[in-house]
């Protein structure tokens, strides 16, 4: 019998001994209660944080009682943060007591943002940095959500924070923390403006000019159909009059008609919005599009109609997005997971992305170009964790007519360097820098190449320490997975990784976004 199923049987019968049915602070006095007096007048934190460590896997063997494994994931954050080697364990018990109770997960997601902040707070060299950009990969995550429930004050904050702190160590992310910040900022005078248009509405009923431009701006720059509803009256065009309301309805609960007409509507209503706004219309397009090819199970002329409002919708936020790209120019950061959709550039393997980051599979070779090019010399700096498996991502990256790869903690997890050159493995030649990739972890990697004539320098710095400064000929920088019409990609070999952010910055010149199709 293993540790682990010792535990188990233990509590078990601690459990049955006890008669625990519902009083769970008493449950817990007798099962943790002695521990935890221990652990208080223990002169080191570490006790604390492995009392913390057990009372969450004493949490995981109870599925019949939910009022005390709550209690648990309770006191797990309690007692992990007292001291910061039980923090970890706090932030796992938030997700977990997030998970168990979801009207409580709003507060579980603010607390992890504190335990971060400590974090940061307490680290120093490269770990700091490490810490400093998971805190800022967080303020924005949380940001977004926040933005997503209209709690506009809250989001402004985080996102302020995030500029701060990324500022600090000098993180790619400040960029987009700050334009996410501003749009925030500018959401919030459009919704004073069209407060500010009811009210005069209100006072003159009959101003239809007014109603037009309110409801259009709830609609179209505020993204809010809802609230375009409650200003349609007198003056406002049939058309609007019959599908904002629809467009106020959940997916689900609109008939298949409905998706069909408001989703080609919509369209319709990109074809005069400009850059985010459009991108929203033309989202909201494809979204009611595809639930309509999904639940019409008939290829006829209205499903081909949908099919082809679909492709139109893609290739139009592509277009939006290569604008958005170029705008940037050189000395901005691209933010390239914005840009990337994992159906269309994943050339080997299945990539997902969603809230948190691009995920690999963990399959052999798994390979993903970013839809982004450009010439000359560039930065790109990239934050990860690895969740399983023994080697962490692969950067492939263009050189001119050539092209290298950095391995980041290969063969057996500690390698890193750029591969192949002179022919030889990343283990094995004059960039191999060892240091243990542990699973779990968080790396910042800013990659520098700078393309001089024949010769190119490339640069590495990993958690904000330079690890790698090379210079040799662009024919000794050469990758196998380098394709002449692709430029940087990301591979994960037999690793489960979370790509959490992605930056690309020319030196010179300017990126475009690209189609691999």
């Amino acid at each position: 019998m293993g540790p682990g199923t010792l535990r188990t049987a233990t509590l078990l019968l601690l459990l049955a001994g006890t008669g625990i049915a519902g009083n769970a602070a008493e449950s817990y006095r007798r099962l943790y209660g002695e521990r935890e007096k221990q652990a208080l007048a223990s002169a080191t934190k570490e006790d604390d944080a492995k009392l913390a460590a057990d009372l969450l896997a004493g949490a995981e063997e109870l599925s019949g009682d939910a009022e005390l494994r709550i209690l648990l994931y309770e006191k797990a954050y309690e007692i992990g943060r007292r001291g910061t080697a039980g923090y970890r364990t706090a932030l796992r018990a938030l997700d977990l007591l997030g998970e168990a109770a979801p009207e409580r997960k709003p507060g579980c997601e603010m607390l992890r943002i504190d335990v971060l902040h400590d974090l940061y707070r307490y680290r120093d060299g490269h770990a700091k940095v490490a810490a400093g950009e998971e805190l800022v990969h967080e303020r924005i995550l949380l940001a977004r959500r926040r933005i997503g429930r209209k709690d506009w004050a809250t989001a402004r904050k985080l996102l302020w924070d995030a500029v701060v702190v990324a500022g600090r160590i000098e993180s790619a992310r400040k960029e987009e923390a700050d334009i996410l910040r501003k749009a925030v900022e500018q959401r919030v005078r459009w919704i004073g403006d069209a407060k500010a248009l009811a009210e005069k509405l209100k006072a003159t009923p009959s101003d239809h000019e007014t109603r037009r431009e309110l409801v259009r701006m709830c609609l179209v720059d505020l993204n809010d159909p809802a609230m375009a509803a409650e200003h349609l009256g007198p003056g406002a065009p049939k058309e609007w009059a019959e599908r904002i309301p629809l467009a106020a309805m959940e997916i689900p609960n609109l008939s298949e008609p409905a998706l069909l007409t408001v989703g080609e509507w919509y369209a319709s209503l990109a074809a005069d919005a400009k850059d985010v706004p459009r991108r929203l219309m033309l989202m909201r397009s494809r979204d009611l599009l595809t639930a309509y090819v999904s639940r019409h199970g008939v290829e006829d002329e209205t499903r081909l109609r949908a099919k082809l409002g679909i492709r139109d919708a893609e290739q139009a936020i592509f277009a939006v997005d290569g604008q958005l790209v170029k705008r940037a120019g050189s000395n901005h950061w691209v933010d390239l997971l914005s840009v990337t959709d994992p159906k269309r550039d994943a050339a080997k393997g299945r990539w997902v992305k969603d809230d948190r980051g691009l995920h690999s599979d963990g399959g052999k070779g798994s390979l993903l170009w970013f839809p982004v090019r450009g010439s000359g010399g560039y930065e790109v700096q990239i934050f990860f964790v690895r969740h399983s498996g023994d080697s962490a991502p692969v950067l492939v990256l263009p050189c001119g007519e050539h092209g290298g790869a950095l391995v980041l903690g290969g063969w057996g997890g500690d390698k890193t360097g750029l591969h192949q050159i002179k022919r030889r493995n990343a283990d094995s030649n004059e960039t191999t820098h060892v240091e243990q990739i542990v699973p779990g972890r968080p790396y910042r990697v800013h990659v520098r190449v700078d393309p001089d004539g024949k010769n190119v320098t490339v640069k590495v710095c990993l958690n904000g320490t330079e690890i790698i400064s090379w210079r040799g000929k662009q024919e000794w920088f050469v990758h196998s997975r380098r394709s002449p019409d692709r430029w940087l990609g990301v591979e994960a070999h037999r690793a489960r990784i979370e790509l959490r952010s992605a930056k690309v910055r020319m030196i010179k010149g300017d990126a475009e976004l690209v189609s691999w199709e």
